[in-house]
């Protein structure tokens, strides 16, 4: 049997349905890509203009507080790491680490008193500092004799091994620095002369006195040298500062066997208005050698 042809006029109404149908849905889809492209449109407008979205500039440091047991130490060991905005956990080469310690009767609670908190933000705002971490460091014990503490030791063996481990850092000896005030400067003359495989640059602030003898010095000197382990040194002291003649001492034993170093006097004493008052200069030139990320 012959199948009966549909009528021309119902074939083209079916026809006609299905292009209003496929007409209909273009527009859908057309309405929907608009709609998608108009919410992008405003999220970029919203990253370059918000100010919770603008840029690591506007974004806060952080600051996180330890307390590390060291089996060298008898009591914790307190620490406040200040980690850049942006923190990236992938960056490949990792970031250099300060490491700061303070002066006798002080205590950690002295650096954000001379505001380094606010110095690394506005630096690392203003691209004057590339990003790296400061890691400050508490001594309870600050009246022991230095020659009999363990601090050194603590540091070596627990503290930058556990930075190391639950940070992002660049370990070569290059990307970190060592520096402190008054007492925490001979603590940081001792362990970066004695460590130089470790550190590769040492701020001895307001420094009083030194704790090496000549001869002592001489044979740590006499290893850096044939190790190609030189340090980059910079002293400075307050004009004012009753330690300034005792802090000259170890900038001219360097001298005396030809060892590079900066020797700074500032107007100034031995005091929080001034060390605050470096605290810039002391980021930049620690930082000087390093990456911008």
């Amino acid at each position: 049997m012959r199948k009966k042809r549909k009528p021309i006029f119902q074939i083209a109404v079916k026809n006609l349905n299905a292009l209003i149908i496929i007409r209909t849905m273009t527009k859908a889809v057309s309405c929907s890509l608009r709609m998608i492209l108009l919410v992008f449109c405003i999220f970029l407008v919203l990253c370059n203009y918000a100010p919770g979205f603008s840029s690591c500039s506007d974004m806060p440091l952080k600051i996180q507080n330890v307390m590390m047991t060291s089996p060298l130490m008898i009591d914790p060991v307190r620490l406040s790491i200040y980690i850049p905005p942006c923190y990236d956990e992938r960056i490949s080469d990792g970031y250099p680490v300060i490491y700061l310690l303070h002066g006798q009767n002080m205590d950690n609670s002295v650096w954000s008193k001379m505001g380094l908190q606010n110095i690394l933000q506005d630096g690392f705002g203003q691209m004057i500092l590339p990003h790296f971490l400061v890691v400050t460091i508490q001594e309870d014990n600050d009246l022991q004799d230095i020659y009999l503490s363990m601090l050194d030791k603590a540091i070596l063996d627990t503290i930058i091994p556990w930075i190391d481990e639950n940070f992002n850092t660049c370990t070569d000896r290059t990307c970190r620095a060592i520096g402190g005030i008054s007492r925490g400067a001979l603590w940081a003359e001792k362990i970066a002369f004695t460590y130089p495989e470790v550190f590769g640059s040492v701020g001895l602030h307001s420094i009083p006195g030194t704790y090496f003898d000549d001869q002592s010095l001489q044979v740590l000197i006499k290893k850096q040298i044939q190790n190609k382990l030189l340090l980059r040194v910079y002293i400075d002291v307050g004009s004012e500062d009753n330690y300034r003649h005792d802090g000259r001492i170890f900038s001219d034993q360097l001298n005396f066997y030809g060892y590079s170093n900066i020797r700074i006097v500032n107007p100034g004493g031995h005091d929080e208005n001034y060390w605050s008052s470096q605290l810039l200069n002391y980021m930049i030139w620690y930082s000087e050698k390093w990456k911008v990320h």
